[in-house]
């Protein structure tokens, strides 16, 4: 009231929890009237209240819901899709290495314990679904001369595929072994493609692992210069999907070509139709033979 009311004021302090409830206020002339008026002493709580236009809460809440599905959509597409993505991109837009002198694709290296697998499954693969020109080349048993071996026939292809398992070191799987092979490709004149059909050991998994980034002008302490090498891990079967896409990652690029499902299908119409007039012709002339 501004201070306008004129008389006293009652103040009650140091108020306890039984305190609140109901009271009576009666107020009286001493004459003739008297007043009661009910009154409550109760304790309010702090209330913080968000003052919106009428509407905006479900706006926002849609909106957040809208952003949390986006951003899970192109994770998962991400996860999914990047490396088909990659290498479309790649394929139709890359640099085709092309009049470079050289006679192949990949040289695909092995030793003859692992010879059924590239033959049949790595090398068929490569030239008969990605249009890939390989040329084999098999390995002695002495693969510490491994680099000797290769070196002249790594100048003419593009890229250098050695597959590596343990059976091709005398089951000696360890990182002393796999270094020193590791060692030997890392200075070949072509990239280098390691296909390990076995998990790489302690610290040559680690380095083989980090990003092309990460490791460029590294040379670890076995010698071996990891930005000239892509290490890929073969999977039981026929290597994996991943497998396939990263493998044609470090591969050349070579251009998509349309189906040739209409030209075929043209081509039987055609030799179709010639099969049907030469099967009416004989018939007629049988006819002809029989009158």
């Amino acid at each position: 009231e501004d201070d306008q009311i004129i008389g006293s004021y009652l103040e009650i302090q140091n108020v306890l929890f039984t305190d609140y409830g109901e009271y009576k206020c009666i107020i009286s002339n001493s004459v003739d009237e008297d007043i009661t008026l009910t009154a409550h002493v109760y304790e309010q709580e702090p209330q913080f209240v968000l003052h919106l236009p009428n509407g905006s809460e479900r706006k926002s809440l849609l909106l957040a819901v809208l952003v949390v599905v986006l951003l899970v959509s192109v994770a998962a597409f991400y996860t999914r899709c990047w490396l088909p993505v990659a290498l479309l991109y790649r394929d139709k837009f890359g640099r085709l290495e092309e009049n470079d002198g050289k006679d192949c694709d990949a040289l695909v290296c092995y030793h003859e314990k692992d010879s059924s697998l590239v033959i049949g499954k790595l090398i068929y693969k490569l030239e008969s679904k990605h249009r890939y020109k390989c040329m084999p080349l098999e390995l002695t048993n002495l693969h510490h001369n491994w680099s000797l071996e290769m070196s002249s026939h790594a100048s003419a292809a593009r890229r250098v595929i050695m597959v590596l398992s343990p059976a091709s070191l005398d089951n000696v799987w360890t990182d002393a072994s796999v270094a020193g092979v590791l060692k030997q490709l890392s200075v070949l004149p072509a990239r280098t493609i390691v296909v390990a059909l076995q998990g790489m050991p302690g610290t040559t998994a680690t380095m083989a692992k980090r990003s092309r980034r990460d490791r460029r002008d590294i040379l670890d302490g076995a010698g071996v210069f990891y930005e000239q090498l892509t290490v890929l891990r073969w999977k039981e079967g026929d290597g994996g999907r991943e497998f396939w896409y990263k493998l044609r990652l470090a591969m050349p690029a070579i251009r998509p070509v349309a189906s040739e499902t209409g030209c075929q299908s043209v081509a039987m119409i055609v030799q179709a139709n010639g099969k049907c007039g030469q099967q009416k012709a004989r018939s007629r002339e049988s006819l002809e033979v029989l009158v």
